[in-house]
């Protein structure tokens, strides 16, 4: 146990007296977690030790033409080297924690079904890694993973209640109430990006219309604006050097004072205020 935990300091006694407590802590070094997380375009894997300090981190690129099997070679790989890494620097490994996108089934690491990522539906992938490697693997969805880091390292920390959006390539939400992490009686809670917010709107891949994730994703954004790029003051001049538009490229023409690209940017931002306020009476 002394490997890993350490004392802290001195708590304060009660109003009865008492002896003091012992505040303990985890050993930084004492032993390092495995953190990946995937979505359409990148799996981003990194090694951690036990205080969340990053010691190593790697990206791999992704496509949603990418299998099951493409994917899961991709992540041993990313994994097999930050073990290495691990080892260079003494520190045993003790599990690896995943992020990804879609509907997961927390208890069996499986993910049961994505609609921007179809070809994952289905995919056994905590029995997979933990196969591999023979450590405890834990697979969440993004979102909640997201909100339970903002409770554990952010501005949640001092908050009992709060909910943390994702706008990427879909929108999902994480929420925690009364400092505990809401996940729904299936798992399925913070699926509201295919949440219809106008009627007989866009057609989205899911079938439905009017989805938020055509109104206020990163994707719409980057639709939108690049159907008005022959309009934009500053964009289209900074997409002779880059041929593809992302949205750090729209920030950085936001932050020239390209003002179409900043009015589409606020209608977007309109649409998830305006959205996020459904799901604010849920408690």
């Amino acid at each position: 146990m002394e490997r890993y935990v350490k004392i802290s300091g001195m708590g304060s006694s009660t109003d009865q007296g008492g002896k003091r407590p012992k505040l303990i802590d985890f050993h930084a070094k004492g032993g390092g977690i495995l953190a990946l997380h995937f979505n359409v375009t990148t799996l981003r894997a990194a090694l951690l030790d036990l205080s969340a300090n990053l010691l190593y981190e790697l990206r791999v690129s992704l496509t949603t033409k990418d299998t099951q099997q493409t994917i899961l070679a991709k992540m041993k790989d990313a994994a097999g080297t930050l073990i290495l890494k691990a080892n260079e620097l003494s520190i045993p490994v003790k599990g690896i924690g995943v992020g990804c996108p879609g509907l997961v089934e927390t208890r069996t690491g499986t993910i049961l079904a994505s609609t921007n990522f179809e070809l994952i539906n289905g995919f056994t992938l905590g029995e997979s890694l933990s196969s591999a490697f023979h450590l405890p693997v834990w697979v969440d969805n993004e979102c909640r993973n997201q909100v339970l880091a903002e409770k554990m390292f952010g501005e949640g920390k001092d908050v009992d209640t709060f909910i943390s959006l994702m706008t990427d390539v879909g929108i999902g939400a994480g929420m925690i109430i009364d400092n505990r992490i809401m996940r729904g009686k299936d798992d399925s809670f913070g699926e509201i990006g295919h949440t219809t917010i106008q009627m007989d709107g866009l057609k989205c891949q899911c079938g439905n219309f009017g989805c938020w994730e055509m109104y206020a994703s990163s994707n719409s954004l980057i639709s939108r604006i690049h159907e008005h790029l022959p309009r934009t003051l500053k964009l289209k001049d900074m997409m002779e050097k880059q041929n593809e538009l992302t949205i750090e490229l729209i920030v950085e023409a936001i932050r020239q004072e390209d003002t179409v690209v900043y009015k589409m940017a606020i209608e977007a931002w309109a649409n998830i205020l305006e959205s996020a306020s459904s799901i604010l009476s849920i408690r």
